[in-house]
């Protein structure tokens, strides 16, 4: 019989944290790239702060941008909705101690 260990980590990085990283490391300005994605810049930085979601028109836009697959960035937005779906529901699953 094989026991299947899964690692969940309470760490939730928005996709918008990892294009920031990504938009620095490649010395982009907001500005620019809005402009260069058609993103507007209010929406752009709502992303950027973690606030805003990443949709597939904006995956696409960024996808092609930065030359990377539309996949990835849908699978960043994905994978982080999940997760904080999960902690949310663990939160209200777990009990209430601190009136006993």
């Amino acid at each position: 019989m094989t026991t299947k260990l899964e690692y969940k980590t309470n760490h939730l990085t928005p996709p918008g944290k990892i294009l920031r990283e990504e938009l620095k490391a490649r010395g982009v300005s907001v500005d620019s790239f809005a402009e260069a994605t058609g993103i507007p810049k209010k929406a752009l930085n709502a992303l950027l702060r973690g606030t805003g979601e990443l949709t597939p028109e904006f995956a696409q836009s960024i996808a092609t941008t930065l030359g990377t697959a539309t996949s990835i960035w849908l699978n960043l937005e994905r994978m982080y909705q999940t997760r904080r779906s999960e902690l949310a529901a663990e939160e209200q699953s777990r009990p209430d101690l601190s009136n006993q």
